[in-house]
């Protein structure tokens, strides 16, 4: 046989092998998204792509994402974005393309004594959602149940 008749069905079962091993090795219940993370010396972004539990509900699918940005990355060079402590209070979901996220106080109080501040959080998280989540329209930010740097209710009138 020459080299010539060997290359084809030698192709193809390479592909084969490497589609079964694709299949066998990632889950199907699983969805990879792109992640962005600020970098260390903070002038670039770092991706990466990560897997996600995947969700029928879009909230659900939201929800895992961001519990997966809460994690940080796993890149050497690249930081998290949201300070220690953050946690995501509530999250909703309005008229389908609506996304309102309520995040502890902590964000605020430790973005600011870190090297970023909230607007920064609020720019990667709405470009991390608006990558992974075409069907977004809108991203609302609350910390605590209140619109960050509003005026507060009990002032109102002083």
């Amino acid at each position: 046989m020459n080299k010539r008749t060997l290359i084809a069905p030698a192709a193809l079962l390479a592909a084969f092998l490497i589609s079964f091993f694709w299949y066998v090795l990632i889950p199907q219940d699983m969805q990879r998204r792109l992640l962005v993370f600020p970098d260390t010396a903070g002038g670039e972004r770092h991706r990466e792509w990560h897997l996600v539990p995947d969700r029928t509900d879009r909230v659900e699918q939201v929800r895992m994402f961001v519990r997966e940005l809460e994690l940080g990355p796993v890149q050497l060079g690249a930081i998290p974005f949201l300070p220690a402590g953050t946690a995501i209070r509530s999250l909703m979901l309005r008229d389908g393309d609506v996304l309102y996220l309520d995040f502890t106080p902590a964000v605020m109080f430790e973005a600011g004594t870190a090297e970023r501040s909230f607007a920064d959080v609020e720019q990667l998280m709405e470009e991390n959602l608006f990558h992974n989540f075409r069907w977004l329209r809108e991203v609302h930010f609350l910390i605590g149940g209140q619109v960050p740097e509003a005026p507060r209710f009990d002032s109102i009138g002083r």
